[in-house]
């Protein structure tokens, strides 16, 4: 688990960065490393933010996608079910029903 001390100004844009850079790995087929950098993520966001911080609510959602999007894509079905189930319930809860994240989410759903 991530320690961190003092939360940097530019959290976000690190945060950021490592999505983009998952996403990269994820297109190379690299699968094990963009995994890596979304739980990296996640478990940034979730040091740092409680789990129902509204401004991260919703980032928070993105990268459970994503990780089960990854799963999916290494036939980890129950894991992909697991992720993309949690990010289905934080955007429901957020967004109207017909928001194209929650049916997004909704697809990558095995």
């Amino acid at each position: 688990m991530l320690q961190v001390e003092e939360i940097p100004k530019n959290f976000i844009l690190f945060a950021d960065a490592l999505i983009v850079i998952a996403g990269i790995f994820i297109e190379r087929r690299k699968y094990q490393f963009g995994l890596r950098s979304y739980q990296l993520v996640r478990e940034m966001f979730d040091c740092v933010y409680p789990r129902n911080h509204s401004r991260i609510l919703l980032r928070r959602a993105e990268v459970y996608n994503n990780i089960g999007y990854v799963y999916a894509e290494i036939n980890q079905f129950l894991l992909t079910l697991k992720y993309c189930k949690i990010s289905v319930d934080i955007d429901t809860k957020l967004r109207p029903s017909n928001h194209p994240s929650v049916a997004t989410g909704m697809n990558n759903i095995p």
